[in-house]
């Protein structure tokens, strides 16, 4: 379980540029019998599986059956129990690991072999690690937007983060180049801000009901939309938008 963990910070974090990148490039030591990317896809499961607890969606028994389908291979049985099963497993992930690294290795040597391709392609590596962002750069970005547009303290930066950073890294993978990198996620990140205040309410259609005793059908939801309206005019807490609401002639029943 080390291991895979290991493995899986290694080609998925620190990694997660670099080694993808050199694994969709030949080697003069290319060998058709071996394809280092399918261990990412191991390692994936094998994370997963070990690390996360597995419900009963397709997905899920998709990523089991793989992964037993992997100890079955590597030693015998679907589940590992004894010392030697485990042995065996720790090993086979040993050497496939090792073998996406040798793959990497040959690579970078294919390219410094090669002065007019290889400086091609070490300017496209570093672009891309360029635009490899650590998530705290992110994190600022947000922050300010949020000041920007007077929602501070409205939401919990790393998690609304976290549910939008693959989005934003390949945005900015995709940019030509010369960009403002900078500015253009700033747009996008105010894209998503807004559309995430425009579809999340601090008040429900419960609230309205109880609250201020409307009942329940057409009324409520033009309440609902009209509280939406004095959101984006600035009204931030739930009592904000219950009281201007109570003051409207149409809601006062």
């Amino acid at each position: 379980m080390r291991l895979t963990s290991w493995s899986y910070v290694l080609l998925f974090e620190a990694g997660r540029v670099s080694i993808r990148f050199l694994l969709k490039l030949p080697s003069q030591e290319s060998n058709a019998d071996r394809n280092p990317r399918n261990v990412l896809e191991s390692v994936h499961s094998l994370r997963t599986f070990y690390f996360h607890n597995m419900g009963l969606s397709e997905r899920d028994l998709q990523l089991s059956r793989k992964t037993r389908n992997w100890h079955h291979e590597k030693c015998g049985t679907a589940v590992p129990k004894r010392n030697r099963e485990w042995r065996k497993c720790f090993e086979s992930l040993c050497s496939e690991v090792s073998e996406v690294i040798t793959h990497c290795h040959e690579v970078v040597d294919t390219v410094l072999a090669s002065p007019i391709d290889g400086n091609r392609t070490i300017s496209d590596l570093k672009m891309r690690l360029d635009r490899n962002w650590p998530a705290h750069r992110f994190d600022g970005l947000v922050g300010d937007v949020l000041v920007q547009l007077g929602l501070e303290n409205r939401l919990k930066i790393p998690v609304f983060r976290e549910r939008h950073l693959s989005k934003w890294r390949h945005f900015l993978e995709c940019l030509p180049e010369g960009e403002d990198l900078e500015a253009r996620m700033i747009r996008v990140i105010e894209r998503d801000v807004l559309n995430h205040f425009d579809g999340v309410l601090p008040i429900g259609g419960r609230d309205v009901m109880f609250e201020l005793g409307i009942p329940q059908g057409p009324l409520v939801k033009l309440a609902l939309l009209k509280a939406r309206e004095h959101l984006l005019e600035g009204s931030k807490s739930k009592e904000e938008l219950l009281n201007l609401l109570r003051k409207d002639p149409q809601f006062q029943i």
